[in-house]
């Protein structure tokens, strides 16, 4: 078993459409090969979901987009318009420099001190636990 694929699927020639549930940010997109068919499954889920017309597809890319860059391609490019020089900055008064901070010596981890019972406590504990 191999890695999955990072290339998206080629679009297949035909029409496509997003359904989704009510309120939701994410679908399914389904096809159609036939404009009518398209129409028709529409109809249906629009009953009980959100549909999105995705529009259609030839030759892996959509047809809207295809349209669109070959009069992008077929239009002279436009000239930019000059831009405005900026102002110069005022320049920023120097700030005080901060005095270096003395290094904190690294706390050293003191090991906790038992208390030690008195003398009588210890004769009481080892006459209850003999009799």
């Amino acid at each position: 078993m191999g890695r999955p694929p990072t290339r998206p699927k080629p679009l297949r020639d035909g029409y496509y459409l997003e359904v989704r549930n009510k309120g939701s940010n994410s679908g399914v997109k389904i096809f159609r090969d036939t404009l009518e068919e398209m129409e028709d499954a529409v109809l249906t889920y629009r009953k009980s979901k959100d549909v999105i017309v995705l529009g259609e597809s030839k030759n892996g890319e959509w047809v809207k987009d295809a349209a669109a860059k070959r009069k992008a391609k077929d239009k002279p490019a436009k000239a930019k318009a000059p831009t405005k020089a900026k102002a110069p900055t005022k320049a920023k008064a120097p700030t005080k420099a901060k005095a270096p901070t003395k290094a904190k010596a690294p706390a050293i981890a003191k090991a906790p001190v038992k208390a030690k019972a008195p003398a009588k406590a210890k004769a009481k504990l080892k006459a209850t636990a003999k009799g």
